[in-house]
Parts: C-alpha cells; sequence; structure tokens
C-alpha cells in the first residue's frame, strides 16, 4: 500500500509537469474612469483565452480565478474594445508562465454607455443616549459620497442617498455600524452600506465661583462692581478631566463697552479651556458703579 500510494503521488506530480492546451473562461469586469465597478446590467462578457501551460499553471490558475477589469471612458465615444489589444495586461493577470496563443472574441461591441453621478449620503439616525451621556463630535460616515447608476431621466430625480431608518437607545458607548442604503427601485448604488462612527461619553457638571474683573479699561477709574463674583456653571466629558482640573478660569467685564448712562454690564467668561461647553453664568450681568 506504501507503494503503490508513492506511485500514485509521483504519477500525479508528473503529470502536472507536462504541458496542456486549455481554453480558460475569463469574466470581464466593466468599470469607470474612478474605477469602480460598473453593475451587471451594463454589460456581461466572457474572454474565451486558449493558453499553453503546465499542469501546476492551470492548477493555480483555477484556483486564483482571475477577472478582466475594462474601464469605460465617458468622454471619449467608444464603440467597441480589442482584447488582443490588452495582450500585456492579460498575461499578467493570468500568470507569467502561462502563454496566450489566442484570444475569442476579437472585437467586443459596447453596447451601453455610462449613466452615473456621484451624490452626497444622508445618515437617518435616531438617538436616544442614557443619563449622563451625550456624543463628543457630530457623527462620521464613510464614504460621504456615493455613486448611482440608472437610466438618465432617474438618475437627475435623485440628489442624496438617504440610510435606511435607524433607532439606537441607551447610548453610552461609542458607535460603530455598517448602515444600509435605502436603495429607490430601478437603480444601483455602489457601495451600498457606508460605515457610521460616532464619538460617545459620559458628561460630568461642575460649578465654579470667579471674583469678576474690569478688562479693556480706558476708564479714568475702575468701575465698582456689584456683585463681584459670577457663579459659572459648565459641562464637560469624564475623559477630559485630566486637561481642565488645573485650568485657570477668569471672569470679566469688558469696559469698552460701557455706555455712558450704563448701570448693568454682561459678564465674560475670558479664559477657561477649551473642553468646557453648556457654560451659564450666575447672574449674566451685574451692576458697576463708576467713581468720578
Amino acid at each position: 500500500m506504501f507503494f503503490l500510494l508513492i506511485s500514485a503521488i509521483l504519477w500525479f506530480l508528473s503529470q502536472f509537469s507536462d504541458t496542456y492546451f486549455y481554453t480558460f473562461n475569463l469574466p470581464v469586469i466593466y468599470t469607470d474612469e474612478n474605477s469602480i465597478d460598473l453593475p451587471d446590467f451594463y454589460q456581461q462578457d466572457t474572454l474565451k483565452v486558449k493558453i499553453k501551460s503546465t499542469g501546476y499553471g492551470l492548477l493555480e490558475l483555477k484556483l486564483k480565478k482571475p477577472v478582466f477589469k475594462y474601464a469605460l471612458n465617458r468622454i471619449k465615444t467608444q464603440d467597441y474594445w480589442q482584447p488582443e489589444n490588452y495582450n500585456t495586461e492579460l498575461k499578467s493577470l493570468l500568470g507569467n508562465d502561462i502563454k496566450i496563443l489566442e484570444i475569442k472574441p476579437k472585437k467586443i461591441k459596447l453596447l451601453k454607455g455610462i449613466n452615473s453621478k456621484k451624490v452626497p449620503v444622508k445618515a437617518l439616525v435616531k438617538l436616544n443616549f442614557a443619563p449622563s451621556f451625550l456624543n463628543k463630535k457630530l457623527p462620521e460616515i464613510e464614504p460621504k459620497e456615493v455613486y448611482i447608476f440608472g437610466s438618465p431621466n432617474l438618475l437627475e430625480t435623485i440628489d442624496t442617498i438617504k440610510t435606511k431608518k435607524y433607532t439606537f437607545d441607551k447610548v453610552q458607548a461609542d458607535i460603530d455600524r455598517q448602515l444600509d442604503l435605502d436603495v429607490p427601485e430601478k437603480l444601483i448604488v455602489t457601495p451600498n452600506k457606508i460605515h457610521f462612527h460616532l464619538d460617545v461619553g459620559q458628561v460630568i457638571s461642575d460649578k465654579r465661583k470667579l471674583r469678576i474683573f474690569p478688562i479693556s479699561g480706558n476708564l479714568d477709574s475702575e468701575p465698582l462692581i456689584f456683585p463681584s463674583e459670577v457663579l459659572v456653571k459648565y459641562h464637560f466629558f469624564r475623559v477630559d478631566y485630566p486637561k481642565i482640573k488645573n485650568v485657570i478660569f477668569k471672569a470679566g467685564i469688558n469696559q469698552k463697552k460701557i455706555k455712558p448712562g450704563d448701570s448693568l454690564i454682561k459678564v465674560e467668561l475670558i479664559d477657561k479651556p477649551q473642553e468646557i461647553f453648556d457654560i451659564e453664568l450666575i447672574p449674566e450681568y451685574v451692576k458697576i458703579l463708576i467713581k468720578k
């Protein structure tokens, strides 16, 4: 049995080493000038490539399952193309050990032109956050635009492609999801999914009491401010706490904005960390008294 097995293996190896003539069916995929694969309804063609190869080369070819991509040109009018003109590209695709003897058909008529355009994507997403959680940034989608294919009349009516409706409840972590596009009938979209990403973080509320300083002074004397302190309420994301814990806050009134007869002026937060938001000043306005 052992010698029989060895003999069989040697026989198979010898067969693979022999040279064979074979006609390989090579599918053609048409692309536009941006290398986007066009839908099958445009055109389906197959090249019959007669080749000379070893058994090893044929086996590799079967496993590789190559596809030839032919790029159409939207601007240049083209009625047909000749596969033989792409002999170098075909040889590189099939393998350097394979010799191409003949390619059929000699000429392929292009039945349909390219009816496509690029449109933006709109994500239809409803977000319901868990208590004390919010999105840190605006949602990000990728790609932001997609190619749509269809009849010219239909393409004229489409300016945006929307996703299907999605609802995310009790959100308390980053969202990374693939969203399906809601593709209208008789229209093909490439790609038909987008990636949706949203940074989410826990929100912390805090407050500080600050003394109010006059700034940008061009008066003869500093005004008296009542009250002399303001309460600052604000929010920040928990992950940003190390960035703001030692930052100095400063509140003040801009003396350049004081007009004759004014008794009230708005308090401004002059120095603050970029990471805080939803800022509230109490009181928003303070009384001023200018010494004469």
